[in-house]
């Protein structure tokens, strides 16, 4: 788990990327009007001690959660038809 340092290293989770478990709590975060941000580098044993983690327990990544200090707005979107091709090459 920790590299150099103390520092944490990605790596697979039982054969799953670590986005299929992440993705879904980063989504609803959004749709409930939280921000988030996905950490894969990070000093494992300064975390564990700041959320008292026990040591037997591996932290792979770390996810905060928190109201945005601005509100940006709408997000500015393209359309599938810019970035998906269907059947064939089509840009």
């Amino acid at each position: 788990m920790a590299g150099a340092g103390g520092v944490a290293q990605l790596e697979a989770i039982e054969g799953t990327e670590r986005g299929e478990q992440e993705g879904p709590v980063a989504l609803q975060a959004v749709r409930e009007g939280l921000a988030t941000c996905w950490i894969g580098s990070f000093f494992a044993d300064q975390v564990r001690q700041l959320l008292g983690i026990p040591e037997h327990i591996a932290i792979i990544e770390v996810l905060p959660l928190g109201y945005p200090a601005d509100q940006a707005g709408p997000k500015k979107r393209v359309s599938m038809a810019e970035i998906a091709c269907y059947d064939r090459w089509g840009f």
